[in-house]
């Protein structure tokens, strides 16, 4: 059933992630269009000096909007794509976890929970090895170094502290 589970949970945050890569490509698409967009330039001579000063003071009031709508939509665009990258961020990390509990989903709770906490203390104080085998996990500071067995948290504990770290 957890197999299923997390199966089903890759499934989501791929469609997730295709989603947001989708979003990404028509904000972009959209900031194009926004900067190939330009107001047109209209000729307002007609010989005529009054229609000339009231066609040019319409148009420019409408350039101004237009530019004032352009800038505000580039800022949202931009805002979005801030929020976007955040939630892309998240959905990776999501997708590491994932991919971390299905690699450890054939341990024990007991194991997982010791293997996480081992993995932690593996990097604080910058081991080579650590993993799960028969009920127990193993660290090895490096490839020269003897294998030590963790099969408790308490182990865990003096290990940490014998090499410095507070429990």
């Amino acid at each position: 059933m957890v197999k299923e589970t997390v199966q089903s949970l890759k499934a989501e945050n791929d469609k997730l992630k295709e989603k947001v890569d989708t979003v990404f490509g028509e904000l972009k698409q959209l900031k194009e269009s926004l900067k190939q967009q330009r107001p047109d330039s209209h000729d307002a001579s007609n010989g005529d000096e009054a229609g000339a000063t009231k066609s040019l003071d319409f148009l420019s009031k409408e350039y101004d909007v237009l530019v004032k709508f352009r800038k505000q939509a580039e800022e949202r665009i931009s805002a979005m794509e801030k929020s976007l990258a955040v939630i892309s961020s998240r959905v990776n990390n999501l997708a590491s976890a994932i991919d971390q509990a299905q690699e450890y989903n054939h341990l024990s709770p007991r194991l997982q929970s010791l293997l996480a906490d081992a993995k932690k203390v593996k990097e604080r104080l910058n081991l080579a090895f650590c993993w799960a085998k028969n009920s127990a996990v193993w660290l090895r500071e490096n490839e020269h170094s003897r294998p030590i067995a963790i099969k408790c948290a308490r182990d865990l504990d003096n290990f940490a502290v014998r090499h410095g770290l507070s429990s």
